[in-house]
């Protein structure tokens, strides 16, 4: 009785589907769904007939999008494959009988069909707190307009403003990067910075405190949703701050369009115990992701 006690209560695998969006060319849609039952939501997955489409997700629960801020992000950021989900550095707990949204935009010019899953662990309630508790959830983090543009032969910084009123830990790094010519992959460096810095130092400067301590090119240090660029330990961020990137074309004749997005997880400043704990389940994310 105990043992079947234990597997009953157990996390179990689910896959949550989002209806099928048809999507006119370059039009928009919409898809929600309600929550069956307390949900682990740890990756997700996607199809479409055409690759090229942005999408963002609403928290309905917590009032809260996801990318933070009410963002778009190209698909190939964020949605992954059967064969090669997109995993979260962190959980997010969603609720029994809470809804979650997910928006589409066509960027092919072409009809469009996608269908997009959420996959997880059910829990049950007991569980859920169990399991749930130490997450405050996964959120990510994207640049405030879909690109930014950096011109030929050109330096630039740009900013992500921290706008959330948590502290919260970068576990990985997706991006895409566009030119109409050449390989702009290779031939784009960026450095990030935290001006804040995660040592919480007042002394710290507008400089800020290097993540990169040199210059790196794009594609040494960013990843797509089916293989994403892991922060082998996260990186915190303070409530309010930003991140800083600096750019440098290395094209003489092509602007560079570029899209990042950070992803990690909320922190319980309050609360050190599950602030580890969080960590803790980083750190193991990033070790599994590099097998």
């Amino acid at each position: 009785m105990l043992q079947l006690r234990f597997i009953e209560s157990m996390p179990a695998y689910r896959r949550m589907p989002f209806s099928r969006v048809s999507l006119t060319a370059l039009g928009a849609g919409q898809a929600s769904r309600i929550v069956s039952d307390d949900f682990l939501w740890m990756g997700i997955a996607g199809v479409s007939t055409s690759d090229l489409y942005k999408v963002k997700f609403y928290d309905e629960d917590r009032n809260e999008y996801i990318p933070a801020g009410d963002r778009f992000v190209y698909s190939e950021t964020m949605i992954g494959t059967g064969q090669r989900p997109f995993y979260f550095p962190c959980p997010r707990l969603l609720r029994r009988n809470q809804t979650v949204k997910v928006f589409l935009e066509d960027l092919s010019g072409l009809p469009n069909d996608v269908q997009i899953v959420l996959i997880g662990l059910l829990v049950d309630k007991v569980v859920g707190e169990t399991w749930g508790k130490p997450f405050m959830g996964y959120q990510s983090f994207t640049n405030d307009n879909l690109v930014w543009t950096i011109p030929a032969a050109s330096y630039s910084v740009q900013q992500i403003p921290m706008i959330q009123a948590f502290d919260w830990a970068w576990g990985s790094l997706t991006g895409k990067v566009m030119s109409s010519g050449g390989t702009p992959g290779k031939l784009l460096e960026m450095k990030v910075n935290d001006p804040m810095g995660c040592s919480r130092d007042p002394s710290v400067t507008i400089s800020g405190y290097p993540v990169d301590d040199e210059p790196v090119i794009y594609e040494t240090a960013v990843g797509v949703a089916t293989f994403p660029h892991w922060a082998f330990g996260p990186y915190p961020f303070l409530a309010e701050g930003q991140i800083v990137v600096e750019f440098t074309n290395l094209d003489p004749a092509n602007d560079i369009d570029v899209n990042l997005v950070f992803h990690g997880g909320k922190l319980p400043r309050n609360d050190p115990s599950l602030m580890r704990r969080t960590i803790d389940w980083m750190n193991r994310a990033a070790v599994k992701a590099a097998r």
